[in-house]
């Protein structure tokens, strides 16, 4: 089944280094470790192959994805070999990236990003498109009754430029246009949203996400349990996220994004950051959260 791949966020790290893995997956260059659709409980010949994926997606940047993939060997984060191989396949899928569309509303700026998943799936001859947002973590959407009813959502997009986050509005153009959402952000739109899991409902459509745990909140997010059932207190974590390109430790400290990564991926189990934030990181991104002033065992 030939299946679209729409990543909102394309020219970043989390989808460069899909990108690449899945590249190098169907060039036999490296064996599927870490696919869980690899597992015996899950593998089945419904489920698209590295073989059957076509890539495409919106970013607000315009650097290269040969470029990136450059950045990514450099910081260690995928192997220079490896990016050298795929050197001529990385341009294909540039071909497919588009700079995230904007019109004067919102209903308008759905509407643009429709008409490209509806495109890149109509040249491809694509059996389904998928839409996955690996873009900046963004804060929660501020309250408002739209949000609660699909026929007032609808009735308002036109009226606003500012109504839903960017990830709730790809959600609802994804929908409108039949394709299934996945988001990796720790604020779930759809979840939030019930005008948005109304109009899933209503289109027949799948959704998931609150946020993809890739890596460092995996491993807290199993950490985490263990030590409140000792009993043990956890003072500080630290870690380094070698997809933020160095970026992510920063971007809590824009305004509001912090709200979007206090409570990752429904773990329940993280500690929240202290109210005054921690000192800048240094470039390597390196992120401290204090849980200094909670009771032992609490989170």
């Amino acid at each position: 089944m030939r299946t679209g791949v729409w990543l909102v966020g394309a020219r970043g790290s989390v989808a460069a280094t899909s990108v690449i893995g899945a590249l190098a997956l169907r060039a036999g260059l490296v064996g599927p470790t870490g696919c869980v659709t690899e597992l015996p409980g899950l593998r089945h010949p419904g489920i698209p192959g590295p073989g059957d994926l076509v890539f495409g997606g919106h970013d607000v940047s315009s650097t290269p994805l040969a470029k990136k993939a450059d950045a990514l060997a450099v910081a260690g984060v995928v192997p220079a070999w490896l990016v050298r191989a795929l050197h001529d396949e990385l341009p294909a899928v540039e071909r497919e990236l588009r700079p995230a569309p904007e019109a004067g509303d919102q209903a308008g700026t759905a509407e643009l990003i429709g008409a490209d998943l509806t495109d890149f799936r109509r040249r491809h001859g694509l059996d389904r498109v998928v839409v996955i947002n690996v873009s900046t973590t963004e804060p929660a959407p501020e309250p408002h009754p739209a949000h609660a009813d699909l026929a007032a959502l609808e009735a308002e997009l036109p009226r606003s430029r500012t109504l839903l986050p960017a990830s709730a509005l790809y959600a609802y153009a994804a929908f409108g246009s039949g394709c299934p959402y996945v988001g990796l952000h720790p604020v779930d739109p759809v979840a939030r949203l019930p005008a948005l899991d109304q109009l899933a409902r209503r289109q027949g459509l799948p959704y998931g996400g609150h946020d993809g745990k890739t890596g460092e909140t995996l491993v807290k997010s199993v950490l985490a349990p263990m030590f409140a059932l000792r009993n043990l207190r956890v003072r500080t974590w630290s870690g380094i996220n070698l997809l933020g390109g160095g970026r992510d430790g920063g971007q809590p400290r824009r305004a509001g994004a912090q709200r979007g990564q206090d409570r990752p991926a429904s773990s329940g189990c993280w500690p929240r950051r202290s109210a005054t934030p921690p000192r800048a990181p240094p470039a390597s991104s390196i992120w401290r959260t204090s849980a200094t002033s909670r009771p032992p065992g609490t989170w």
